[in-house]
């Protein structure tokens, strides 16, 4: 529970100084969420979540670097995101209600970080988000994998994986 504790805490620091939203822990997992205003333009939006992510996962592997030298067990992180349109709002019943965000994209983000160990890498992104990256060295960061059959998805979505090349890079 100790080092649960620590990582949250940086989860919730990272999350709250980048304007990103947590829904709700789940066991050692976090649903988080941005929104796109009205006005808002969704490439800028995910290109600034794209890069705190990043930045979210530097911050996670530095600690754990230092939980080993402590003895405590390394912790490693799988990132799943997509974009889409999402409901938000209470569900439950009478007797139980939680307010959440609900659609195919928080399946499908949940789905995607299921596929990190296979994939071998910490962070996957859909199509849509990859499209939209502007910025070259965030795109290159990212390399497309095979095409995933996802649950609940008819045709297969092409996935983009974080590369090996920048782990290796952004770990030292």
């Amino acid at each position: 529970m100790q080092w649960l504790n620590i990582y949250f805490e940086i989860l919730i620091d990272h999350f709250e100084t980048h304007g990103l939203i947590i829904d709700k822990f789940i066991g050692d997992g976090v649903l988080g969420y941005t929104v796109l205003g009205e006005e808002g333009d969704p490439a800028s939006l995910i290109n600034q979540t794209t890069r705190s992510l990043l930045k979210f996962y530097d911050k996670v592997h530095s600690m754990t670097e230092n939980m080993a030298s402590y003895n405590l067990t390394k912790i490693s992180i799988g990132i799943g995101a997509q974009f889409g349109e999402v409901v938000i709002g209470l569900v439950g019943s009478k007797s139980k209600r939680q307010y959440t965000i609900v659609g195919d994209p928080v399946n499908q983000a949940s789905r995607f970080e299921g596929l990190c160990r296979r994939f071998s890498t910490d962070f996957i992104v859909s199509e849509p988000i990859f499209d939209r990256l502007l910025n070259n060295e965030t795109k290159e960061l990212f390399e497309v994998a095979e095409a995933v059959q996802i649950k609940g998805i008819d045709e297969p979505m092409n996935l983009y994986v974080r590369t090996v090349r920048d782990r290796i890079r952004s770990t030292g």
